[in-house]
């Protein structure tokens, strides 16, 4: 009887045997490790397209000023480095029209959009004077 025994190891190719409950587990642990990623690329078009909408206030208001200071030392957070995002050390919110330095509700909202989008950069909050040569006056957003 013992060369009616049927081959169960799939011949010479040898199939990968393995039992239901791993499949899901893989295909589980490989789901959550896709949308990590995908929530990382998410956040870093969300960074670039807030820092487009900067440089876009900035030009509309004849600001002739950088908006943010990229820097090679400072890290992006969390794992952005995975999706290739460098980090920013600082960035410059205009401030509404006012003759104040006083920060409106739009402003402190704006700037806490920043601070969510980019926990490593500090962030100012001012206003752009056109005196000869141009100067940004403003306060550090902490909050």
């Amino acid at each position: 009887m013992d060369d009616q025994r049927i081959d169960r190891t799939g011949g010479a190719l040898g199939v990968m045997r393995f039992r239901l409950r791993t499949m899901f587990a893989v295909v589980t642990a490989i789901c959550i490790a896709v949308a990590w990623i995908a929530s990382l690329a998410t956040w870093k078009h969300r960074r670039h397209a807030f820092l487009a909408e900067l440089i876009q206030d900035c030009k509309s208001r004849g600001a002739n000023m950088l908006s943010y200071e990229p820097s090679p030392d400072v890290r992006a957070p969390s794992m952005l480095w995975l999706v290739e995002e460098s980090g920013i050390i600082r960035i410059y919110l205009l401030g509404d029209e006012s003759d104040t330095l006083q920060s409106t509700e739009r402003d402190k909202s704006r700037a806490r959009k920043a601070k969510a989008l980019f926990p490593e950069a500090e962030i100012y909050i001012g206003h752009w004077y056109t005196a000869p040569g141009g100067t940004f006056n403003g306060t550090k957003f902490d909050e």
